[in-house]
């Protein structure tokens, strides 16, 4: 999908670490797509990621590996075909699924599996 097709929700109560995002992208590609809303068209999970990359476009880098270029567009895999039922459910829904990515972040080669780096 086109990265300037990609729309947000109209509410995503979290921030981004994107810089941390950006570094994950650089050194481990894109390795996790967000997630649309059918019913909405809407993003349901990856917020932080499509920012990050909208931010490494924007800054005149090459797409990470995983997103394709095409014509000067960058193309996003997208994970699509769910559809929640209502606004509500789909509020519900974004927050929880979004935490497990809330520590997207590159580990440094002398940090566990599973540590996560303070700031």
């Amino acid at each position: 999908m086109d990265l300037d097709e990609v729309k947000a929700a109209k509410r995503n109560p979290k921030t981004h670490d994107t810089a941390g995002i950006k570094a994950s992208y650089k050194r481990f590609s894109a390795q996790d797509s967000p997630v649309l809303d059918e019913r909405t068209k809407r993003l349901l999970s990856g917020h932080g990621r499509i920012e990050a990359l909208v931010a490494m476009r924007d800054d005149g880098d090459k797409p990470p590996g995983g997103i394709e270029l095409k014509g000067g567009k960058w193309l996003v895999p997208i994970q699509r075909g769910g559809r929640t039922k209502n606004d509500a459910e789909a509020e519900a829904y974004i927050l929880p699924k979004d935490a497990g990515h809330q520590q997207d972040y590159v580990r440094s080669a002398d940090q566990p599996v599973g540590a996560i780096p303070t700031k």
